[in-house]
């Protein structure tokens, strides 16, 4: 029998995903120097903007995820799995 999903459900596979992804970068980095293709990585993300007001106050957003290839195997695997659970 299938359960139905819930909106939080996707907030805690958000927080798998990263969980294994940050899990994943660790284990990547220990294992680069034996295996040089775990060594690369990934940029995700958009370059900062800035909105200033008046120039009285000015805000800066952005967000970049750097990763590298086993830690976004890893995340995917891991998020998925546990999510299931």
């Amino acid at each position: 029998m299938r359960r139905s999903r819930k909106s939080g459900d996707y907030l805690i596979l958000l927080v798998f995903l990263a969980l294994g992804a940050f899990v994943g970068d660790i284990v990547g980095e220990l294992l680069a120097p034996h295996i040089p293709v775990l060594g690369r990585y990934g940029q995700l993300g958009f370059s900062p903007v800035s909105v200033n007001l008046l120039h009285l106050v000015e805000f800066t957003f952005g967000v970049s995820f750097r990763l590298n290839a086993l830690g976004a195997i890893f995340a995917v695997i891991l998020g998925l799995f546990l999510w299931w659970k």
